[in-house]
């Protein structure tokens, strides 16, 4: 069951600074080119996207997005991955596109609040989202120090899109994929699109899984 979401002018009870829950975010969660607040972004816009990002993120379920592509349907379970050429720190040179695509052994079962291990090694995911935060006139992959991409810029965002099926077929149990390796991929069976277009993108490849009975 989802928690109920947090108004941000909700105060601290018997905090005598005022503090809110927006102070609390801006004071958290203002680096959005933080790896981890990065990747919680990835998935708030493919959830955005897909129109069901009204309730509060769970952070233990076993993937990252729940979709009813169909009512009649148990949803689909989307794995958000993300990465960037530019990150926080000081950088050398641009960061190599890695993004993880492990199997797992077990996964939390929000229902029974227990991880639950799975009858063999496993993608979770029916299907993965791969977001790269980068920017469109290149220079963060020249000077990732100084031409930092903007994530609240959705020009910046593009996504490359593969049912589970087909990483399972083509890389077998590989744990990471490099980014033209994944873009190979996609051209073979997946779609690459920007966010305007993402949910399109996401039902196509929905549609052809179900047909292919994936």
């Amino acid at each position: 069951m989802h928690e109920p979401s947090l108004s941000p002018k909700a105060v601290f009870r018997g905090d005598l600074t005022g503090a809110t829950v927006l102070d609390y975010w801006q004071w958290s969660a203002s680096n959005l080119l933080d790896n981890a607040q990065r990747g919680v972004l990835a998935e708030f816009l493919v959830a955005r996207a897909l129109g069901v990002a009204d309730e509060p993120r769970e952070e233990w379920v076993g993937w990252d997005v729940s979709y009813p592509f169909k009512s009649d349907e148990d949803p689909v379970k989307i794995e958000v991955k993300s990465s960037a050429y530019a990150q926080v720190w000081h950088q050398d040179k641009a960061y190599t596109i890695r993004y993880d695509i492990s199997r797992r052994t077990k996964v939390w079962n929000p229902k029974t609040g227990k991880d639950e291990k799975l009858d063999s090694a496993q993608r979770v995911g029916d299907m993965y989202v791969f977001a790269l935060l980068r920017r469109d006139d290149q220079r963060d992959r020249s000077n990732p120090n100084e031409n930092k991409p903007d994530p609240l810029d959705l020009r910046h965002w593009e996504f490359h899109v593969l049912d589970r099926a087909t990483l399972d077929r083509q890389v077998g149990d590989q744990k990471t994929i490099g980014l033209n390796p994944l873009k190979k991929l996609v051209e073979g069976g997946g779609r690459s699109t920007q966010y305007a277009d993402l949910k399109t993108a996401v039902d196509d490849l929905c549609r052809r899984a179900a047909v292919n009975g994936r």
